[in-house]
């Protein structure tokens, strides 16, 4: 259900460039244009250039994501947090990082993401870079 597309070798001295990517059919395979345009390949582009990165693809039936993404919307705006489910696909994607050796790590991000718990992983997020 949910993958990791890995370049180079991530080592725990230096951080390794990450991005979480939900995957949307219509942006990320058939070219749709929306916000969500453009941010696999280009997060792809990024990490070539470095050398060295993984993006977690995850993998939500549609109908799902879609009723999710709006309940997060709606949570954030009010001051909550994301709903349990949406925390435990990045758990799932915070195991598959600590699988691969991944320690410290700068996500690839448009929005500033406050994620808790990835210390019981053995991860650390030291940075954002923008997906321009």
């Amino acid at each position: 259900e949910n993958m990791a597309l890995v370049k180079g070798r991530p080592t725990p001295e230096v951080p390794t460039l990450v991005r979480m990517h939900t995957l949307s059919i219509f942006a990320d395979i058939y070219g749709e244009e929306s916000d969500r345009s453009n941010l696999l390949s280009r997060s792809m582009e990024i990490i070539a250039e470095a050398g060295c990165g993984v993006i977690v693809v995850i993998n939500r039936p549609m109908q799902r994501l879609m009723s999710r993404s709006i309940e997060i919307k709606n949570s954030v705006r009010q001051g909550g947090e994301a709903p349990i489910e949406e925390l435990r696909d990045y758990g799932v994607g915070a195991q598959i990082l600590a699988e691969l050796g991944v320690h410290d790590m700068v996500l690839l991000t448009n929005t500033h993401h406050s994620l808790v718990a990835l210390e019981g992983y053995g991860l650390s997020i030291v940075g954002e870079r923008k997906i321009d």
